[in-house]
C-alpha cells in the first residue's frame, strides 16, 4: 500500500471515528465523512467499498491496537487483588478502552454496528487460550471443554468490560479490579448454586388474557421465526410472515407496529422464560425438598426446550440488539434478586453472570446442544469454582 493510500486510510478511519462519537452510526453518510476528513467520494470508493467497510476497518485497527498493548503486559494475579494499583493486572485493558470510550461506547450500543461483539470476542478468547490453562479436570481429552472454559473466562472479562462502559466509566480501574478478582477467587456464587432462595416476585410482563390474541402473537411469531430459518432477517418483509401465518394486515398492526416489535416482543417473552427457569428451583422445594434441581438445571433445559429463537439468530442471520434485549433483561434480574442481599458490587457481579451464561449457551447452540442441560450446568459451576491457571513460562496468572 503506498503512502498516500495509507494516509487516505488513516484520515478516512479518523474521520469516522470522530463522527461517531458525535451521532449514531445509522446516521453517518459517505459524503459527511469525506468532508470531514477533506477527500471527494471518489477518493473514498478507491479506498472502501462502502461505510460498513470503512468501520470494518477501523473496527481490525482497534482490535490490533488492543492486543498490541496487552499482549507483553497483562497480568491477572491474585496479588493485583490485594493491591491493584501496584500491579498491571487488567489495568492495561481498561486504560486502552478509557483512551477510545466513544469507540468502544458507539460499537456495544449503536443497534446498527453488528459483528463487533463477536470479532473482539474471538480476539481475546485465542489471546487468553494462549496464556490461560484450563484447570477443569478432563481426563478425556475432550476438547469441547476447554472451548467451555476458554468462552466461560472470556465472557467474564467483557462482560465486565460492558459494564464499566455502560457505566460511563465512572468507576476507577483499581475498584474495577478488585471486585473481579474478588468475584473471581472468593466466589460468592450461593444464588445461582440454588444455595440460598430467589425472591418470589410477580413477572413484571403483562400477560395477555385474551385465547384468540394469544393464538394469533404465536402464530406470528412462530411464522416469523420459520421464515427466519431460510431468509436472512433484513429480507424479510411483514407481507412474508402474513402469508406464512395466512393473516391479513390490519390483524397483524393491531397487535404490532412493525416487525421489530414482533421480534422482540418474541424475545421479551424468551427472557421472562429464563427468568422463571430460575426462579423454578423455589416451587420444586415447596413441593418435594428431595427433587429439588439448581437453577442452573432449569435454565440450561429451558433453553433446551426452547433453542429455536436463539438457532435462527446464526453468524449469517444478525438481529440489531437481540443480544442486548438478552444480556440487559438478565443484569436486570440478577441485580434485583441479588440487592440487599451481596457484599460485592451487585452491578458488576450481575453482568459477570449475565455475560457467562448468555457466553456459554451461545457456545453450546452453536454446537448443536452437544452436552446434555445437566451436563452443561456441571460445566458451568465447575467453572464458577475454578479460577484459571497460568501456563508455564508465561506472564499472565488470572
Amino acid at each position: 500500500m503506498t503512502k498516500k493510500l495509507l494516509k487516505s486510510h488513516k484520515d478516512l478511519m479518523n474521520s469516522l471515528l470522530k463522527m461517531m462519537s458525535q451521532k449514531d452510526y445509522s446516521t453517518i453518510t459517505v459524503s459527511q465523512i469525506c468532508h470531514d476528513a477533506g477527500y471527494n467520494r471518489g477518493t473514498f470508493y478507491q479506498n472502501y467499498s462502502s461505510k460498513d467497510d470503512l468501520l470494518n476497518d477501523v473496527i481490525d485497527t482497534k482490535i490490533i491496537e488492543m492486543f498490541t498493548v496487552l499482549k507483553p503486559k497483562l497480568r491477572f494475579t491474585q496479588q493485583s487483588y490485594q493491591q491493584p494499583s501496584e500491579d498491571l493486572s487488567l489495568h492495561n485493558l481498561f486504560v486502552f478502552i478509557k483512551q477510545n470510550y466513544f469507540f468502544f461506547k458507539t460499537m456495544i450500543e449503536d443497534r446498527h454496528i453488528i459483528g463487533f461483539r463477536s470479532k473482539i470476542f474471538l480476539h481475546y478468547q485465542h489471546y487468553l487460550e494462549d496464556l490461560l490453562r484450563n484447570p477443569i479436570d478432563n481426563p478425556d481429552k475432550d476438547p469441547g471443554i476447554d472451548k467451555f472454559y476458554y468462552v466461560y473466562v472470556t465472557s467474564a472479562s467483557l462482560g465486565i468490560m460492558m459494564y464499566w462502559l455502560n457505566q460511563g466509566l465512572k468507576q476507577s480501574t483499581d475498584y474495577l479490579i478488585q471486585q473481579f478478582l474478588s468475584i473471581v477467587y472468593k466466589r460468592p456464587h450461593e444464588l445461582i448454586y440454588g444455595d440460598i432462595p430467589f425472591k418470589h416476585f410477580k413477572s413484571k410482563t403483562q400477560k395477555e388474557s385474551d385465547p384468540r390474541i394469544l393464538r394469533t402473537k404465536k402464530a406470528l411469531s412462530n411464522s416469523f421465526t420459520q421464515l427466519m430459518k431460510v431468509l436472512k432477517y433484513s429480507d424479510i418483509k411483514v407481507t412474508d410472515i402474513l402469508e406464512h401465518a395466512q393473516y391479513n394486515r390490519s390483524t397483524f398492526y393491531s397487535h404490532y407496529k412493525s416487525k421489530d416489535d414482533l421480534f422482540f416482543d418474541a424475545v421479551s417473552d424468551f427472557v421472562e422464560g429464563m427468568v422463571q427457569s430460575l426462579r423454578q428451583t423455589n416451587d420444586d422445594h415447596s413441593m418435594d425438598p428431595t427433587m429439588t434441581q439448581s437453577p442452573l438445571i432449569h435454565l440450561f433445559t429451558f433453553i433446551y426446550e426452547n433453542s429455536t429463537i436463539l438457532e435462527v439468530i446464526g453468524e449469517n442471520n444478525k438481529v440489531p440488539g437481540f443480544y442486548n434485549k438478552i444480556y440487559s433483561g438478565l443484569v436486570a434480574f440478577f441485580y434485583e434478586e441479588l440487592e440487599g442481599r451481596f457484599d460485592y458490587d451487585i452491578g458488576i457481579y450481575s453482568n459477570y453472570l449475565a455475560s457467562t451464561l448468555l457466553g456459554v449457551i451461545s457456545l453450546w447452540i452453536s454446537e448443536e446442544l452437544r452436552y446434555s442441560p445437566r451436563y452443561m450446568a456441571k460445566l458451568f459451576k465447575l467453572s464458577l469454582n475454578n479460577p484459571p491457571n497460568r501456563r508455564t513460562n508465561k506472564t499472565l496468572v488470572f
